[in-house]
């Protein structure tokens, strides 16, 4: 479609549109019933800087028209979302230090980026760099906008990839723009086939309550979705693949997440803190000490304080307790781990420290 297509598809629009009320302008949206009616430009404004920093806009509708018919702000955890249903406009939205992820589900809108012209239609997504305004214009669309925080996105990939540093070229993706289109072949495949089934998902969560959507940390799967549209890698090698083959060739970054635990087994250590420090996802963490030790982080983190508390319990100081020694040994439950060092080494933890201060000099 050239330019003056779109603009004489933009009038027929304009002349169409005037008359009609929300509910009969037709497109889909996967939030659809949760929108609400726009009755200004001033709330148009207002429910989207919650997402987007809006420069300008203008509705192509004369007569005070909203820019938005339809809309709604989505949370989902700590990621902001806004669906919309808008009319004929044109704007500004001012850089900020996000991405913003632009789903298309019906109408065109064209996005122009550092002097390179995107269109966004049904079945498309485009990912916008930060740092960096864009202008649009668009006929009657639907969408759905992300705020896409670039610190979270890097982490996510970094426990995908198993990556201690920022993935490869990680600034030069983040400095453009990317588009993306659902394959039409039957035999396609795509991330953003998986991106849009999550909306849906999300929607039929909403309709039960905000606390079951936030609950299921449905944003940590669009972090991770955007992330496998990013970077090629990892889409084509297992993460278990690649960690396997580091294992084989020396020290890697769980020989270092390893000696983290063996240094810290007197703190809290749980999933969250290993992905935290790793950049390893869960479910990756999950598989890697499987495959190395055969068990559940937990189950070996548990054994390496049973060990820490044996031999500390046969090689005592002379006012060492067990208490003492259990929580070194990053217990905060006395039960716990007697019960623990027993069903582990038969034997009370308390007769075991009484023998060792009898040999103690």
């Amino acid at each position: 479609m050239s330019w003056s297509d779109f603009e004489r598809a933009t009038k027929v629009k304009e002349q169409t549109l005037a008359p009609q009320r929300d509910d009969q302008i037709g497109l889909p949206n996967p939030f659809l019933s949760h929108l609400e009616r726009i009755e200004t430009p001033e709330a148009s404004r207002h429910l989207l800087e919650g997402t987007l920093d809006v420069g300008e806009f203008e509705a192509v509708v004369q007569g005070g028209a909203p820019w938005l018919y339809q809309g709604a702000n989505i949370h989902m955890g700590e990621l902001p979302v806004v669906a919309y249903i808008s009319g004929p406009a044109q704007g500004l939205i001012q850089a900020s230090n996000d991405l913003t992820l632009l789903l298309g589900y019906g109408g065109e809108k064209r996005v122009r980026q550092r002097g390179v012209l995107w269109t966004c239609r049904e079945n498309t997504c485009l990912l916008l760099a930060s740092k960096s305004s864009w202008s649009f214009e668009n006929t009657l669309a639907s969408n759905v906008v992300f705020r896409i925080h670039e610190e979270t996105l890097k982490r996510s990939a970094m426990a995908m990839g198993g990556w201690r540093e920022a993935p490869p070229q990680w600034q030069e993706l983040m400095d453009q723009a990317h588009g993306w289109q659902i394959p039409t072949d039957a035999q396609g495949q795509s991330m953003q086939v998986f991106l849009r089934q999550v909306m849906a998902i999300s929607n039929d969560l909403l309709g039960f309550s905000q606390t079951l959507l936030d609950r299921m940390h449905l944003e940590d799967q669009i972090y991770r979705l955007v992330a496998a549209m990013l970077i090629p890698e990892l889409r084509q090698e297992s993460p278990h693949n690649r960690l396997r083959q580091r294992q084989e060739h020396g020290r890697d970054a769980f020989d270092e997440l390893i000696d983290y635990i063996l240094a810290n087994l007197g703190e809290p250590l749980n999933l969250t803190n290993l992905e935290n420090h790793s950049h390893y996802s869960r479910r990756t963490l999950q598989y890697v000490f499987r495959d190395r030790f055969g068990c559940t982080p937990s189950q070996w983190i548990r054994k390496q304080r049973l060990e820490m508390a044996h031999h500390r319990l046969q090689n005592p100081q002379p006012r060492d307790s067990v208490s003492e020694i259990a929580f070194a040994c990053g217990y905060r439950s006395m039960s716990l781990f007697s019960l623990d060092f027993q069903q582990h080494y038969h034997i009370k933890p308390s007769h075991l420290l009484r023998e060792g201060l009898r040999r103690t000099p």
